[in-house]
């Protein structure tokens, strides 16, 4: 069946809004790809609806999956047929979607909901056995039924590492109002460096031996360290194929010789690729963003697949990126804290509290040099170390 894109008016708009107020986030969200979406339009840079045209034909499930690899984790997609809504859930079960084409053919209009990808993805019962792919700084959340009452809980396996997936806090207990009756218990995680993490959560008695009665499980697939406003400057690499480019990375106050100079830059789309272009052996400072690949062999042996590139000399400053878990050490130079980020490239922002609190935790992280997770938002463009500076709302300690 053939499903044709139609102009969508205002009161249609408004439609696709209440259509799509709720669902399951998609699980996918692997390494960029390498071609581009199978549809035109510009994606909200955060949660949002946005109106969508199909480039070339592709499955419900394909283009669920493509954008959250783009940024978008996808809550719902509709279509209209015949005057109707058709509302695609990603994850549900197949009778929710049987309405939806079973394929989206280049042409098609579509409203998509893009979900918040700096929220946790939501694992439940139905997602046991299932392998999810996050970045570093975000979030996995797990919500198992459970009965307190019978003296059974969750719990995760120890065998979990820390260092890829790291538990944050207790579970969460919620009993409903009548004795006895079943329950929830939720976990959240961080996926706090690149790896590959079991998940697994027994159901048992603490105080009895082999009392599993349950399990559920999961496999977590956490990717690289993202390069976030890291200042430098793009230069041409010596005796290597013409238009290959490296970052030489401005970070004064890392000791000389421990990290590589430079990394690598190549563009993930046309705009990047154009401003890395003009920025070339110019000798003016940038800061960019992207997704770092290290282990590669290229300049530094790592990798930035450049997203954006602003001059270091703008007078318009980009929207603020959240901060999310990252892990690193609170320093000091010539009387102003930094915060030196954790990763394959060790690279440093200003950093300060957003109170009084929070100015206290990380003066007392610095001066016993504890590791640290932080929260909150970078800004960019700033008087500051690189142009930068976290702003911290909360700190936790690192694994």
């Amino acid at each position: 069946m053939k499903y044709l894109a139609r102009p969508l008016a205002p009161l249609a708009l408004f439609a696709v809004l209440l259509a799509l107020g709720s669902g399951v986030p998609t699980l996918a969200q692997a390494q960029a790809p390498q071609i581009d979406p199978p549809w035109t339009g510009e994606l909200p840079s955060q949660g949002g609806v946005v109106l969508l045209a199909m480039s070339r034909e592709e499955s419900p499930a394909g283009v669920s999956e493509r954008l959250g690899q783009e940024g978008c984790p996808a809550v719902s997609m509709a279509v209209t047929e015949g005057g109707e809504w058709l509302t695609y859930i990603p994850g549900a079960p197949a009778f929710v979607n049987q309405a939806f084409p079973t394929s989206m053919a280049a042409g098609l209009g579509f409203a998509v909901r893009c979900g918040d990808p700096t929220q946790p993805v939501t694992l439940t019962e139905a997602n046991d056995g299932q392998t999810v792919n996050r970045q570093v700084g975000e979030r996995v959340r797990v919500t198992l039924p459970s009965n307190p009452s019978t003296g059974y809980a969750w719990r995760v396996d120890p065998a979990l590492p820390a260092s890829v997936l790291a538990q944050l806090g207790e579970p969460e207990v919620v009993s409903p109002p009548m004795p006895g009756a079943p329950g929830v218990t939720t976990f959240e995680f961080l996926a706090a460096g690149p790896g590959v993490a079991p998940l697994r959560l027994v159901y048992d008695r603490s105080f009895e031996a082999n009392s599993t009665i349950d399990e559920w499980s999961a496999t977590v697939i956490v990717s690289g360290q993202q390069a976030v406003a890291w200042l430098g400057e793009v230069r041409t690499q010596p005796q290597a194929a013409p238009g290959a480019r490296y970052l030489e990375l401005r970070q004064p106050l890392i000791d000389e010789g421990t990290v590589p100079r430079g990394v690598a830059i190549v563009a993930s789309d046309g705009a990047s690729a154009n401003a890395i272009e003009a920025l070339t052996d110019t000798g003016d400072e940038v800061l960019v963003w992207g997704e770092l690949t290290c282990g590669v062999a290229d300049y530094g042996g790592c990798r930035i697949d450049a997203t954006s590139l602003v001059r270091a000399d703008a007078t318009t400053a980009p929207p603020a990126s959240p901060v999310v878990g990252w892990a690193g050490t609170v320093r000091a130079s010539d009387g102003t804290d930094l915060f030196q980020v954790d990763g394959d490239l060790p690279v440093q922002h200003g950093i300060a509290g957003a109170d009084a609190d929070i100015e206290a935790q990380l003066a007392e992280a610095r001066e016993q040099g504890t590791r640290i997770r932080v929260w909150g938002e970078l800004q960019a463009l700033v008087d500051d170390v690189n142009r930068t500076r976290i702003v911290v709302t909360e700190v936790g300690l690192a694994p």
